[in-house]
C-alpha cells in the first residue's frame, strides 16, 4: 500500500507491527523504520490519480528509441515504460535472441529459451486521454529504461 506525506514522497509500506512500520521510497530504495504514531501522524492513503501519457524511452545509446506510456512512476530511478505491440515489435527485432513474441498466449518472452528463468510480459490494458490501449510492460520495473526529451 502506498502512502504521501505533505511533501509529496510517495512511499511502499512492506510490513507493520503495533510498534512500527517499514517502508521504502516508492519505486525502490532503501528500507526505512518509524513508529506507526509517527508514520501515521506525517503519512496519508495515497489515491494514485496519476495518469498515462506518451514518452519516449531507450535502454542505452545503442538501442532503439521507442515510443511508450508512463505514468511518471520511477523503479529505482528508472523509468517504467508500457509498449504498444508495434514498439515492442520493434524491441524484439533489436533483440531477436531474447525477446520474441508468442502469439498463442499473446505475451513477450525475454531469456534463453531453454531455461526456467525467462521473463514474461503479458499483455495489459490501460486507459490514455480516454482510450483504452493493450500495452505490455517490457522490463518495466526491472530494466534500466531512460527517458529521452523530444528534440
Amino acid at each position: 500500500m502506498n502512502y504521501i506525506d505533505d511533501a509529496g514522497n510517495i512511499v511502499t509500506v512492506m510490513d507493520e507491527d503495533t510498534e512500527c512500520v517499514r517502508f521504502y521510497p516508492e519505486g525502490g530504495g532503501p528500507v526505512y523504520r518509524m513508529s506507526r504514531e509517527d508514520f501515521y501522524t506525517r503519512f496519508s492513503m495515497f489515491k494514485d490519480r496519476r495518469v498515462y501519457r506518451k514518452c519516449r524511452v531507450t535502454l542505452d545509446d545503442n538501442e532503439p528509441i521507442l515510443t511508450a506510456y508512463t505514468r511518471g512512476e520511477k523503479w529505482n530511478g528508472w523509468t517504467t515504460p508500457m509498449f504498444t505491440r508495434d514498439q515492442a515489435d520493434l524491441l524484439a527485432a533489436s533483440m531477436p535472441k531474447y525477446l520474441t513474441y508468442d502469439p498463442e498466449r499473446n505475451i513477450y518472452v525475454y531469456g534463453y529459451h531453454d531455461s526456467d528463468e525467462d521473463m514474461i510480459f503479458e499483455m495489459e490494458t490501460i486507459k490514455v486521454d480516454g482510450q483504452y490501449l493493450d500495452v505490455y510492460p517490457i522490463g518495466s520495473g526491472s530494466w534500466c529504461w531512460f527517458e529521452v526529451e523530444e528534440e
